[in-house]
């Protein structure tokens, strides 16, 4: 789980906390619970990335989904590339380290691939 999001703490810790209130007192935490709890969290915030993807353009939702794939892209210097990377950078949904790019909410990162 930990690389899932990766590191993430508010992920991480939101996940524990729902999967701990899934799990009987008498029983332990699976792997499998941890999926689930993470599946759910993605299919509850379907609607809110949904209405991001709507007011994004179609080569910005194409670079989103691109660098989603990728988890750690490093992009071609396209003057249609670097203008939508531009413009996610600016709307706080892509984020630059190291040479690369990502999507800078983990759960956001799970919604595009799942």
């Amino acid at each position: 789980m930990y690389q899932t999001f990766d590191g993430n703490t508010f992920y991480n810790q939101k996940t524990m906390r729902e999967a701990f209130a899934e799990t009987a007192s008498d029983a332990l935490c699976t792997k499998e619970t941890t999926e689930q709890v993470i599946s759910q969290m993605v299919r509850e915030a379907n609607r809110h990335y949904s209405e991001i993807m709507a007011r994004l353009t179609l080569p910005q939702k194409e670079l989103l989904y691109a660098i989603a794939k990728e988890h750690w892209a490093s992009l071609k210097s396209a003057s249609s590339v670097q203008s939508s990377t531009k413009k996610l950078q600016e709307f706080g949904l892509v984020s630059f380290d190291s040479g690369n790019y990502y999507i800078a909410d983990q759960l956001m990162r799970l919604w595009l691939i799942t």
